[in-house]
Protein backbone atom coordinates (compact mmCIF):
# COMPACT_ATOMS: atom_id res chain seq x y z
CA UNK A 1 0.00 0.00 0.00
CA UNK A 2 2.77 2.14 0.16
CA UNK A 3 2.46 3.29 4.35
CA UNK A 4 5.39 3.95 6.51
CA UNK A 5 5.73 2.51 9.36
CA UNK A 6 8.30 3.71 11.70
CA UNK A 7 10.20 3.28 14.88
CA UNK A 8 10.54 5.04 17.28
CA UNK A 9 13.07 4.81 20.36
CA UNK A 10 12.38 5.48 24.25
CA UNK A 11 9.14 2.95 24.49
CA UNK A 12 7.28 5.23 21.94
CA UNK A 13 6.72 2.08 19.98
CA UNK A 14 5.43 2.62 16.38
CA UNK A 15 3.67 4.46 14.26
CA UNK A 16 2.37 4.11 10.52
CA UNK A 17 2.05 7.10 8.03
CA UNK A 18 -0.83 7.10 5.28
CA UNK A 19 1.03 6.94 2.21
CA UNK A 20 -1.63 8.21 0.46
CA UNK A 21 -2.81 11.46 2.93
CA UNK A 22 0.52 11.67 4.98
CA UNK A 23 -0.98 11.50 8.24
CA UNK A 24 -0.46 9.13 11.06
CA UNK A 25 -3.24 6.29 10.96
CA UNK A 26 -5.03 6.53 14.30
CA UNK A 27 -6.38 2.91 13.25
CA UNK A 28 -3.06 1.44 13.40
CA UNK A 29 -2.58 -0.46 17.08
CA UNK A 30 -3.64 1.47 20.19
CA UNK A 31 -4.83 4.94 18.55
CA UNK A 32 -2.02 5.17 16.00
CA UNK A 33 0.55 3.63 18.02
CA UNK A 34 1.61 -0.16 18.84
CA UNK A 35 3.63 0.05 22.44
CA UNK A 36 2.54 -3.35 23.28
CA UNK A 37 1.63 -4.58 26.16
CA UNK A 38 2.63 -6.71 29.10
CA UNK A 39 -0.02 -9.48 28.88
CA UNK A 40 -0.85 -9.01 24.79
CA UNK A 41 -4.67 -11.41 24.52
CA UNK A 42 -3.81 -10.86 20.62
CA UNK A 43 -0.70 -12.99 21.26
CA UNK A 44 -1.39 -15.81 23.87
CA UNK A 45 -0.69 -13.54 26.60
CA UNK A 46 2.87 -12.60 25.47
CA UNK A 47 4.66 -9.48 26.78
CA UNK A 48 4.44 -7.72 23.27
CA UNK A 49 5.82 -4.23 24.96
CA UNK A 50 8.43 -2.57 22.92
CA UNK A 51 11.41 -0.64 24.38
CA UNK A 52 14.07 0.01 21.58
CA UNK A 53 13.13 -0.44 18.05
CA UNK A 54 16.30 -0.80 15.79
CA UNK A 55 14.82 -3.03 12.87
CA UNK A 56 12.13 -3.44 11.25
CA UNK A 57 11.30 -6.02 8.48
CA UNK A 58 7.87 -6.92 6.06
CA UNK A 59 7.41 -10.65 5.10
CA UNK A 60 4.96 -10.18 2.22
CA UNK A 61 2.77 -13.26 2.45
CA UNK A 62 0.98 -12.82 -0.69
CA UNK A 63 2.07 -10.50 -2.74
CA UNK A 64 -0.81 -9.96 -4.91
CA UNK A 65 -2.34 -8.47 -1.44
CA UNK A 66 -0.67 -6.51 1.49
CA UNK A 67 -3.90 -7.04 3.90
CA UNK A 68 -1.74 -10.59 5.14
CA UNK A 69 1.19 -8.68 5.20
CA UNK A 70 3.60 -9.40 8.52
CA UNK A 71 5.66 -6.39 10.52
CA UNK A 72 9.22 -7.35 12.37
CA UNK A 73 10.29 -4.96 15.23
CA UNK A 74 13.31 -6.07 16.48
CA UNK A 75 13.94 -4.80 20.00
CA UNK A 76 17.41 -5.04 21.79
CA UNK A 77 16.78 -4.66 25.04
CA UNK A 78 14.31 -7.19 25.40
CA UNK A 79 15.84 -9.17 23.00
CA UNK A 80 12.64 -10.21 21.47
CA UNK A 81 11.12 -9.80 18.09
CA UNK A 82 7.42 -8.54 18.13
CA UNK A 83 5.66 -9.68 14.98
CA UNK A 84 2.01 -7.96 13.66
CA UNK A 85 -0.51 -7.03 11.38
CA UNK A 86 -0.88 -4.39 9.57
CA UNK A 87 -3.30 -3.07 11.58
CA UNK A 88 -1.02 -2.83 14.47
CA UNK A 89 -2.59 -5.88 16.28
CA UNK A 90 0.16 -8.74 17.85
CA UNK A 91 0.06 -11.64 15.76
CA UNK A 92 3.47 -13.15 17.63
CA UNK A 93 6.55 -12.50 19.80
CA UNK A 94 9.88 -14.47 19.42
CA UNK A 95 11.99 -14.43 22.46
CA UNK A 96 15.54 -14.80 21.29
CA UNK A 97 17.85 -15.49 24.10
CA UNK A 98 20.37 -12.56 23.06
CA UNK A 99 20.41 -8.88 22.24
CA UNK A 100 19.69 -8.76 18.36
CA UNK A 101 21.88 -5.78 16.63
CA UNK A 102 20.79 -6.66 13.06
CA UNK A 103 18.18 -8.62 11.16
CA UNK A 104 16.65 -8.61 8.00
CA UNK A 105 13.72 -10.52 5.98
CA UNK A 106 14.62 -12.44 2.42
CA UNK A 107 12.63 -14.71 0.17
CA UNK A 108 14.55 -17.23 -1.91
CA UNK A 109 12.97 -20.49 -3.65
CA UNK A 110 9.35 -19.27 -2.82
CA UNK A 111 10.39 -19.42 1.21
CA UNK A 112 10.57 -16.83 3.22
CA UNK A 113 13.55 -16.67 5.58
CA UNK A 114 14.08 -14.37 8.96
CA UNK A 115 17.75 -13.65 9.84
CA UNK A 116 19.02 -11.98 13.15
CA UNK A 117 22.25 -11.50 15.12
CA UNK A 118 23.18 -10.03 18.31
CA UNK A 119 25.68 -10.81 21.15
CA UNK A 120 25.41 -12.75 23.99
CA UNK A 121 27.12 -11.72 27.14
CA UNK A 122 27.78 -14.78 29.04
CA UNK A 123 31.60 -14.56 29.24
CA UNK A 124 34.59 -11.62 27.62
CA UNK A 125 34.55 -11.69 24.97
CA UNK A 126 30.78 -11.59 23.86
CA UNK A 127 29.46 -14.53 21.74
CA UNK A 128 28.53 -13.43 18.38
CA UNK A 129 25.17 -15.02 17.60
CA UNK A 130 23.86 -15.82 14.47
CA UNK A 131 19.78 -17.07 14.01
CA UNK A 132 17.57 -17.80 11.30
CA UNK A 133 14.27 -19.08 10.76
CA UNK A 134 11.83 -20.06 7.86
CA UNK A 135 8.95 -18.26 8.29
CA UNK A 136 7.24 -20.27 5.69
CA UNK A 137 7.74 -23.80 7.00
CA UNK A 138 8.60 -22.86 10.56
CA UNK A 139 12.17 -24.28 10.83
CA UNK A 140 14.39 -22.40 12.68
CA UNK A 141 18.38 -22.78 12.45
CA UNK A 142 21.26 -21.66 14.93
CA UNK A 143 24.16 -20.59 12.85
CA UNK A 144 26.55 -21.46 14.64
CA UNK A 145 28.15 -24.64 15.79
CA UNK A 146 26.94 -28.37 15.04
CA UNK A 147 23.29 -27.18 14.46
CA UNK A 148 24.25 -25.17 11.85
CA UNK A 149 21.57 -23.98 8.55
CA UNK A 150 23.20 -22.29 6.17
CA UNK A 151 26.55 -21.28 7.29
CA UNK A 152 28.56 -20.85 10.57
CA UNK A 153 29.92 -17.24 10.78
CA UNK A 154 31.04 -17.27 14.53
CA UNK A 155 32.31 -20.08 16.64
CA UNK A 156 34.48 -23.31 15.60
CA UNK A 157 35.10 -21.87 11.80
CA UNK A 158 36.57 -18.36 13.32
CA UNK A 159 34.93 -15.13 14.53
CA UNK A 160 34.00 -13.38 10.98
CA UNK A 161 31.26 -11.79 12.20
CA UNK A 162 31.94 -10.22 16.10
CA UNK A 163 30.32 -6.90 15.82
CA UNK A 164 27.78 -6.98 13.07
CA UNK A 165 25.30 -3.69 12.80
CA UNK A 166 23.86 -4.61 9.53
CA UNK A 167 22.46 -7.94 7.15
CA UNK A 168 21.77 -8.59 3.76
CA UNK A 169 20.94 -11.48 2.34
CA UNK A 170 22.03 -11.61 -1.81
CA UNK A 171 19.80 -15.36 -2.93
CA UNK A 172 21.89 -15.67 -6.17
CA UNK A 173 19.82 -18.45 -8.47
CA UNK A 174 17.28 -18.47 -5.80
CA UNK A 175 19.14 -20.07 -2.97
CA UNK A 176 21.21 -18.84 0.18
CA UNK A 177 24.41 -19.16 -1.59
CA UNK A 178 25.74 -15.63 -0.57
CA UNK A 179 25.13 -14.45 2.97
CA UNK A 180 26.76 -11.23 3.89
Amino acid sequence: SGDLVIAQQRRMGLVKINYGTATRDGTFGNRGFFKGTRRDGDCANKDSRLSTVWHLGIDRVDTNDNDDDRIYAMDKRRKKIVVLNVSGECVDVISLGFKPRSMTIRTFNNETHLFVGGFVRRNRPAEYKFWTTNLTNNTTYALTGANSGFCDVSGDKGMYATNAWAIAVDGAGGTPSNLY
